[in-house]
Formats: C-alpha cells, structure tokens, sequence
C-alpha cells in the first residue's frame, strides 16, 4: 500500500516495517491485558499507603503484570520468529528465501525443505530455552500459595 503514496521500500525494509508493525501490536494488547490481570485492590492498597501514581505503577502494578505477560510475549516472539518465513514473499533475502532459491537450483526440495524445518525448529527450542531461564531468573518469587 506505501507505494501507492510514493513511498517505496526495498524488499527487507518493508518485511522489516511489516514484521514489526505485527509484532508491535500484538505486544501492546498482551501487555495491555498483562496490566489488567492485576486486581484492583491492590492497587488501592497502594494508593491507601500514600504511595504517587508512578510508585504504585512501578511497584504494585508493573512487576505482576510483567509476570502475567512474559509467556505470552515470549511466545509471540516465537511466532515472529517462525513469521519470517513471510517475508520470503517480498523477495527479501530469509531463510526460506534462500531455501527456495536452493531448492530450484538443484530440484531436491525435500531435503532442502526438511533442512529447513529443523533449523526453523532447533532456532524456536533455543528461544523457548532461553526465555525459560529469563524468565526463571525474572520472575522467582512464588505466584500463588
């Protein structure tokens, strides 16, 4: 559609503003949603101690709505991750681009395919591993007793 306005992007710019458009938005509601898991009462617990509106964000909202949204983040980054195989629609030079581009050189798809698929899925167990220890390390204290 930008090119319609004179706006005209190279091809990974545009997957790049598109992937983070998606990304952004998704973001913002699970964060948004992350921000209203919190109980009311908790916050006008704080509010009750005298606490300002930025103490009572910064340490009575914030660190559990954080808590609440951090795996749906996580996964949404995943699946931004996974998304970048989308990109290879607008000729942007990706993995499965480049795939694509292997597979009609030498006409074994299936191996390239099947290659891949694994590097696709040793790339979202890494991320997965790894937003599990963050998190571990985040997030330790108990969520409910």
């Amino acid at each position: 559609m930008l090119p319609n306005f004179g706006l005209k992007l190279p091809a990974f710019e545009a997957a790049a503003v598109a992937l983070s458009l998606y990304f952004g938005a998704y973001s913002v509601e699970i964060i948004r949603a992350g921000l209203d898991s919190v109980p009311k009462n908790q916050i006008e617990a704080g509010q009750c101690l005298g606490l300002s509106g930025w103490q009572v964000f910064r340490h009575i909202l914030l660190p559990p709505a954080l808590r609440n949204a951090y795996p749906a983040v996580t996964s949404q980054f995943v699946l931004l991750l996974l998304g970048t195989s989308l990109a290879s629609q607008v000729a942007a030079d990706e993995l499965f681009h480049v795939a694509g581009f292997i597979e009609s050189r030498t006409y074994r798809s299936f191996e390239v395919y099947a290659v891949i698929c694994v590097v696709y899925f040793a790339m979202a167990m890494s991320f997965k591993a790894l937003f599990a220890i963050i998190g571990l390390a985040a997030f330790r204290w108990p969520r409910r007793r």
